[in-house]
Formats: structure tokens, C-alpha cells, sequence
């Protein structure tokens, strides 16, 4: 028997299969590869950075209480 968890996950695996993700410190070069990759290859980027800035711009104290905090936190103490 297969469970929801297992079944959900494998789907998932299945349709994120095509996905690569770069990572790498800040400076590494991610952003000029993934822009030379993109363009030799005609692929999509999904920009996590950009979509972590907006997300975090949504965020309510009422629903994200600790991510709000912790973005209105100066650098300086995070």
C-alpha cells in the first residue's frame, strides 16, 4: 500500500524532473551562467531571488509572524 506522502512525493519527482537548480556562495557566477545556459538552450529561469523579495514583501505579521520579524530585523543583528 502506498501511502498520500509517497504517491505526492514521486508525482512531484515526476513533474519537477526537467528542473535544475544552481546554487553556489554569493559572487560564484550563478546568474552569468544560468543566463549563458538559458540563452544556448532556450530555457526558462525561475529568478528564486526575485521570488523570495516578493514573497517576503506579502508577508503578514498575522500569517508569517517570524519571517516578518526577522525581515524588519536590521543586518547588522540578524
Amino acid at each position: 500500500m502506498t501511502s498520500l506522502d509517497e504517491h505526492d512525493s514521486a508525482d512531484r519527482v515526476h513533474r519537477l524532473a526537467h528542473v535544475r537548480w544552481i546554487a553556489g556562495g554569493t559572487g560564484a557566477g550563478k546568474s552569468t551562467l544560468v543566463r549563458i545556459l538559458a540563452e544556448r538552450h532556450d530555457v526558462l529561469v525561475y529568478d528564486g531571488d526575485l521570488a523570495e523579495r516578493r514573497y517576503v514583501r506579502r508577508c503578514t505579521p498575522q500569517r508569517q509572524p517570524r519571517l516578518r520579524a526577522l525581515s524588519r530585523t536590521p543586518l547588522e543583528r540578524r
